[in-house]
Order: structure tokens, then sequence, then C-alpha cells
């Protein structure tokens, strides 16, 4: 039961954060597995830093793919640098009539 209680925890926690969210936790990892500093070009991409980031999130690799957080953090710093401005406006825009979808945080992350 203890084991169900902290598993919940944790999706709920994972369920609640953004995909800026995962993709900024993502980057700092790809950049402490690789000992390198933030200023520096991202390094590689590795099956231990997916499997890492994978492991941290509770959801599968497939599923980070698909939502592109790997892909979205290994940017260029320049090209990490707009995505961020983007993300940062369209937070800001207030449209009539149009909302970002709910997440739905019942059950797993693991599909």
């Amino acid at each position: 039961q203890h084991l169900a209680l902290r598993h919940n925890r944790a999706t709920d926690f994972t369920c609640k954060m953004t995909t800026q969210d995962k993709v900024h936790l993502c980057r700092l990892r790809l950049y402490s597995m690789a000992k390198k500093s933030l200023t520096e070009e991202p390094p590689e991409k590795n099956s231990e830093w997916k499997n890492s980031c994978a492991s941290t999130l509770m959801m599968t690799k497939k599923q980070l793919e698909d939502n592109m957080v790997f892909m979205l953090s290994s940017l260029s710093n320049k090209n990490y640098e707009l995505y961020r401005v983007i993300v940062a406006a369209f937070e800001k825009i207030k449209v009539k009539g149009i909302a970002a979808a709910k997440v739905d945080c019942k059950g797993s992350n693991f599909r």
C-alpha cells in the first residue's frame, strides 16, 4: 500500500508539470550527466539520458519522444532561447473562445 501511495503522489506531480517543465528538467539532466556548463552547446543525446528522464518523470521514452521533450531539451542554445520566448508569449496570449486542452491526470502515465 505504501508503494502504491508513493506511485500515485509521483504520477500526480508529473501530471501537473507542463511540457515546458519537463523539457527544462530533461535539458538540465542532459548537461548534468555530461558534466557540461549550460553556456556550452548541448551534449549529444544518448540512451542513458533518455532512460534517466523517463524514470524521473515516470513516463515512457515513447511518451517523451511523442511530446517532443527529448528533441526540445537538446536544441542548440540559440534555438532553445527562441523556444522559451515562444512559450512565454503563448502563455500570455488570451484569445476569446480558445483554451488549451486540459490534461486528464487520472490513472498512471504508463500507457
